[in-house]
């Protein structure tokens, strides 16, 4: 094995992380300079452009669920990985094409390739895992701290490089550097292909948690005892003989007169360890004992996903609304220059790299140790107060935008409070969720829970979408900022009562 920084990593692990940076330069080389590109180059109006550049997201964000699924199932990561790279970087040398003579119906055509070149996402991570052999939880730490590091190396160079770009050479200058870098990125997966250790698909998780679903919205006749593909023993029992009405409703655990557990409600567990799930499954073909497990996780985290989307409507703001937003201010700095608007977002993964270390070796075990238990900074509260600061910093933009409609010149340095406390909020919301999903998952459904996790961006830049083009027409986008604001306000309540009322498992 040759040399390598990781421990436990063989050297062409760096091959697969170089392969997510440059993917990530790819990506958010596009996101950068896509909403100036629809206002300027294909003349949509403002709330256009916002709606389709959150389209445009939403897409990307969703399409990880069908990579996954594609990868777990069919393929396999490494297929995953390079056929969906092959459509991401066709759509974006395409869309570069279109971005010369200012084609509408050709740039959309290319915007939806790459979001749907985006269906690798999953999959880049996990399979740098597979080639892998730690031996400590410190090395596997060592290796996702420079899997996210790759991300954020990526992400500014392309907030940085992109808008510099595409003030002096145009949009189709600006566009050929995502374009290279992804041939980069698949030129960085091949080389390396013959050393990889390459792990079979298994199935899909999501799939047996759906199965879970319809048969308890649809129940089925029962069936003799069957074994599923890995020879797990599925559920035999006999059920009663006459099951009544199935459904999700309730949130507490109801008994009959007679002590037994009713069917209608969430799962709980009896005294033989046997889920309220399970029970109404009894006799139904196809559903596994682990594919339930996985469907009850999900369906006790599910409120938390409910509330997600608003803070994702928010956060995704940055890169379309904000940019715009600078685009009136003052954006010169005397001898130094005048900066571009589309570079304003580059504030976000400097200050996510300046303020994590901060933040987690300071600040939390300062308040761990000073504060009384019921003020210590849990995953859930942290997750609570990055909701309420990115409702403040979303609140912050509505009042420069109000003085910008009312004629006022504010220079741009007037944005950076209000991206300092939405970093924070990412690090409260984005990060921490992370941590607390995972850990609120049993093994099988980790990966489940994190791409829902995912999907609530999906959710969040889709509203925001609807909600542009539906009223960007009819109110300001003031506004548009204010109403956002107030649903991401009422969904940060939702989320502190959830939270109050949640029991960690």
């Amino acid at each position: 094995m040759r040399f390598s920084l990781i421990a436990g990593a063989p050297y062409y692990v760096w091959n697969i992380l170089s392969c997510e940076a440059t993917e990530r330069l790819c990506y958010y080389g596009v996101r950068a300079i896509l909403v100036l590109y629809l206002e300027d180059g294909l003349q949509f109006s403002s709330s256009d452009a916002v709606a389709i550049n959150s389209y445009w997201i939403s897409i990307c964000y969703f399409m990880p669920v069908i990579g996954a699924i594609l990868s777990d199932t069919v393929w396999g990561r490494y297929k995953t990985i390079f056929r969906f790279s092959v459509l991401y970087v066709l759509g974006v040398a395409l869309l570069a094409l279109a971005a010369f003579t200012s084609n509408r119906p050709w740039s959309l055509i290319s915007l939806f390739l790459v979001a749907i070149g985006a269906g690798l996402k999953p999959a880049v991570g996990p399979f740098g895992a597979d080639q892998c052999s730690f031996e400590t939880e410190k090395q596997a730490t060592s290796y996702w701290f420079a899997f996210y590091t790759a991300i954020n190396v990526g992400s500014l160079i392309a907030y940085l490089v992109v808008p510099i770009i595409r003030f002096k050479f145009g949009f189709t200058g600006s566009l050929l550097l995502p374009a290279g870098s992804m041939a980069v990125s698949i030129l960085a997966l091949v080389l390396a292909s013959r050393a990889y250790t390459y792990v079979p698909p298994s199935g899909s998780a999501l799939l047996g948690a759906c199965r879970v679903y319809w048969s308890l919205c649809t129940p089925c006749p029962p069936a003799k005892p069957q074994a599923n593909h890995e020879g797990q023993r599925l559920l035999t029992s006999q059920p009663p003989s006459s099951s009544p009405t199935l459904s999700f409703t309730g949130l507490e655990d109801v008994t009959d007169q007679a002590g037994e557990e009713k069917l209608d409600g969430p799962p709980t567990t009896s005294r033989n360890g046997i889920s309220g799930w399970e029970k109404r499954l009894e006799g139904i073909p196809g559903i596994a004992k682990e594919d339930i497990k996985i469907a009850e996780s999900i369906y006790r985290l599910f409120p938390f996903f409910a509330c997600l989307p608003f803070f994702w409507a928010v956060f995704d703001s940055h890169s379309s609304v904000w940019i715009l937003q600078a685009k009136a201010m003052d954006r010169s700095f005397g001898t130094l220059g005048t900066i571009q608007p589309d570079q304003m977002p580059v504030l976000d993964p400097f200050l996510v790299v300046t303020l994590v270390p901060v933040v987690d070796s300071y600040l939390l075990p300062a308040m761990y140790k000073y504060f009384p238990p019921s003020l210590h900074p849990t995953p859930l509260r942290r997750m609570q107060l990055g909701m309420y600061l990115s409702t403040f910093a979303f609140l912050l933009s509505g009042m420069v935008q109000s003085a910008l409609d009312a004629g006022l010149r504010l220079h741009v340095s007037m944005q950076v409070p209000q991206y300092v406390l939405l970093v924070l909020a990412e690090v409260g919301v984005s990060a921490t969720g992370l941590e607390f999903f995972f850990s609120q998952a049993p093994p099988a459904a980790k990966s489940v829970v994190l791409s829902l996790f995912f999907c609530t961006t999906a959710l969040g830049d889709l509203l925001n979408g609807i909600l542009y083009s539906s009223l960007g027409k009819s109110l300001s986008t003031s506004s548009l900022i204010w109403l956002v604001s107030g649903c991401c306000g009422f969904a940060s309540l939702a989320f502190m009562v959830i939270a109050w009322r949640y029991t960690t498992g």
